[in-house]
């Protein structure tokens, strides 16, 4: 679990973005941990971005990432 002050970030993106809003979130881990986010991120393509982070990288709704975080 994350500290609040990442959950009070996404909630701030959630007010700025809208809810349905995709965004990458990074896995610190094979075990689901979130390390980190990038609403807006600076690679030309998800392959870049795979090559970046390997496969601890996922697409989702910032609604669906702050659930994941509270639950």
């Amino acid at each position: 679990m994350k500290n609040d002050w990442f959950i009070e970030f996404v909630l701030k993106h959630i007010r700025e973005h809208g809810p349905e809003r995709e965004v990458v979130v990074i896995y610190e881990d094979d075990n689901g941990k979130i390390e980190d986010y990038q609403i807006n991120w600076f690679y030309s393509s998800m392959e870049d971005l795979y090559l970046t982070y390997g496969k601890k990288i996922k697409t989702m709704k910032l609604k669906d990432l702050l659930n994941e975080l509270v639950l």
